[in-house]
C-alpha cells in the first residue's frame, strides 16, 4: 500500500489524483485521459476508491457472500451496493467526492489516500492519523503473531514433507 497524505480538497469536494497514484494505475480508461473509479463506503469510516476492475471484483465477492435468492441476502448486498457511485476525473485529474459521501467520511480540507491491490481507501487527515496513533502497537503485534503463525505452519508442513524420506 501507498499512501499519499495531505491532498487538499476545495469547496467543490474536488481534489487532485496524485501523480504517482495515476501511474500506479498504469491505464487511463477514456481516450480523453479521465479515469473513472467507484466511491463507497463499508463501516470504518473511509471511503472505498476502486477502479472499475476492482469494482467488479468487490460486487463478485459478495455475490459469493450473499444469496441472490434469499429476500435478506438481496436486500444486504443491494444496500451495500448502493453505497457505490460511478465518478469520472475532470481533464485536470480532479475527482468530485459526491456529497453523501463527503458527509459521512467528514471529508474536508486534507486527506490522505492510501492505496492498495484491493481497493484504495479514502481519510479525512485527522481521523488516518488518530486511527494509525491508536493501533500502530495493536498492528504491529497481530503481525507478529501472523507472522509467527505462519513460521509454524511452515515448520510443520516442511517436518511432515521430511519425515520418512
Amino acid at each position: 500500500m501507498s499512501r499519499y497524505a495531505g491532498i487538499t480538497v476545495d469547496a467543490k469536494r474536488r481534489w487532485a489524483l496524485p501523480q504517482m497514484f495515476r501511474h500506479e494505475l498504469n491505464k487511463a480508461e477514456a481516450a480523453d485521459g479521465t479515469w473513472a473509479f467507484y466511491i463507497g463506503y463499508e463501516e470504518d469510516g473511509c471511503l472505498y476508491l476502486l477502479t472499475p476492475d476492482q469494482y467488479d471484483a468487490y460486487a463478485t465477492e459478495l455475490d459469493r457472500l450473499f444469496d441472490d435468492g434469499d429476500p435478506d441476502d438481496r436486500a444486504t448486498r443491494t444496500q451495500i451496493l448502493g453505497n457505490f457511485q460511478r465518478v469520472h476525473t475532470d481533464n485536470a485529474n480532479r475527482l468530485t467526492i459526491p456529497e453523501e459521501h463527503a458527509e459521512i467520511a467528514g471529508l474536508s480540507g486534507k486527506i490522505d489516500l492510501v492505496s492498495g491491490d484491493r481497493r484504495s481507501e479514502i481519510w479525512q487527515s485527522d481521523a488516518l492519523r488518530r486511527r494509525r496513533e491508536d493501533g500502530q502497537q495493536s498492528a504491529l503485534e497481530r503481525l507478529a503473531d501472523r507472522r509467527a503463525q505462519t513460521a509454524t505452519t511452515r515448520s510443520l508442513t516442511m517436518g511432515s514433507a521430511g519425515e520418512g524420506s
